[in-house]
């Protein structure tokens, strides 16, 4: 996974370098601060909310290395790239924007909740989630975005063996994978981090980063 995507706005390199270590960094800290408010019960919404809070707190903590002033953090922001106008746009659930280049990249993250009983995996792979950014519904000028997973019961380890299942079973090809589930680690808290590459409707690549957090 070493090579870079096609993307049609935003170099490769820029997803791949400070940028991208920088969103994850934010989104590992908002998980951090956030852990012990976040409860097994909670929405995606909620717990997206807490997340987001905690990133801005971050971010506004005189602190914080003065190297992460140059970015932002939205919530549930309107997709930029939409054939759809006003309050009919989708909503991005976690945008770190950067104003280091121009034009200003973003890396989204989309997030679903994994949980028995009513959050199975195939939410997390499908319409409202993986497959946003493979049929360039999210991130359409991007090389790369994130899933998140917030894992409410059992552990990692198990939703991702239910991924690789979804990707094994995907004999329709709907999710176009270009390249499978492999490990990779951009922070070491973030220790539960996958990659995979999948091939867009204009014969453009996404690498689609999974992140599994403990939300339980």
């Amino acid at each position: 996974m070493e090579g870079c995507p096609m993307s049609t706005f935003y170099p490769c390199r820029v997803y791949n370098g400070v940028f991208r270590k920088a969103a994850h960094q934010l989104l590992a800290w908002g998980h951090q601060d956030a852990r012990h408010l976040i409860k097994g019960d909670h929405l995606e919404e909620h717990i997206t909310g807490l997340v987001v809070k905690s990133i801005q707190d971050r971010l506004d903590n005189a602190t914080t290395p003065s190297k992460y002033r140059r970015y932002y953090v939205g919530e549930e922001d309107y997709v930029r790239e939409s054939d759809k106008f006003g309050r009919d746009r989708q909503r991005l659930d976690i945008v770190i924007n950067s104003s280091s280049v121009l034009p200003r990249p973003a890396f989204i993250f989309e997030a679903k909740l994994l949980r028995k009983n009513g959050f199975p995996i195939g939410l997390y792979a499908g319409d409202g989630g993986m497959k946003c950014f493979i049929y360039g519904e999210y991130a359409r000028t991007n090389s790369s975005a994130a899933m998140i997973a917030y894992v409410q019961t059992d552990n990692p380890n198990r939703w991702i063996n239910e991924l690789r299942r979804v990707f094994t079973n995907d004999v329709n090809k709907e999710l176009r994978i270009k390249e499978g589930l492999r490990k990779v680690k951009i922070l070491p808290y973030l220790d539960g981090e996958w990659i995979s590459r999948h091939e867009r409707d204009d014969n453009d690549d996404i690498d689609i980063f999974h992140i599994f957090l403990d939300c339980s």
